[in-house]
């Protein structure tokens, strides 16, 4: 009996998991309500982690895949969520993967000011997304 209870227990936890789902040519970050399209740099994107940035937006980190021809970068974006409305704030790039033995730029986000997230991309453009 008691195996049956964990493994019932395993699979109503695991029901609602963020997933990646293909549609034709297209991606999305599915969970339970939430259907967000997400961006492919090559291959099939794989979710990474949830991170709550405060009690309005939360991140949702996935790697999109490797670009580049003669030094190929691993590229990881973040969606920002709106937690009240569940809609797509914003999809950026949130940290790259450079080849072992380079070093790179990488963004920078800043959540400091309320209401507000900045993104200083890796070619230097200031990008302030509101919610």
């Amino acid at each position: 009996m008691f195996k049956l209870v964990v493994f019932v227990s395993l699979l109503s936890s695991s029901a609602f998991a963020m997933t990646i789902q293909k549609e034709k040519n297209s991606f999305f970050l599915v969970e339970k309500d939430l259907k967000i399209e997400v961006q492919s740099s090559g291959g099939d994107p794989t979710f990474l982690e949830k991170k709550a940035i405060n009690d309005r937006v939360e991140l949702l980190v996935y790697n999109s895949g490797m670009a580049g021809t003669s030094m190929p970068v691993g590229i990881i974006r973040a969606v920002i969520i709106s937690k009240e409305s569940k809609k797509n704030i914003g999809d950026y790039i949130y940290k790259l993967n450079y080849p072992e033995k380079v070093s790179g730029d990488q963004p920078k986000w800043d959540f400091t000011i309320p209401g507000v997230i900045s993104i200083l991309t890796t070619d230097g453009i200031l990008k302030k997304v509101n919610y």
